[in-house]
């Protein structure tokens, strides 16, 4: 499972938008760049001070690429 570190900006770019086209909402996406969510099955959710990985991860490792600032690794 992957976790979001302090590091987190909360830029939201794990959860929905598409590392190609930076102003994409996640619907529009997927015309655009074919990637649609970059996390898929919704693992990743707002907290108060950052996003965080719930249970629904499946590991496939799309968030941590997608990170602009490395707030995400491997547990």
């Amino acid at each position: 499972m992957y976790v979001i570190s302090s590091k987190c900006i909360k830029c939201d770019i794990c959860a929905r938008g598409c590392p190609i086209v930076p102003d994409c909402n996640g619907h529009k996406c997927r015309n655009q760049c074919g990637n649609g969510y970059v996390c898929s099955v919704g693992a990743i959710i707002e907290n108060k001070t950052q996003y965080i990985i719930t249970d629904k991860c499946i590991d496939c490792g799309k968030c941590a690429s997608a990170c602009p600032v490395g707030a995400i690794s491997k547990a």
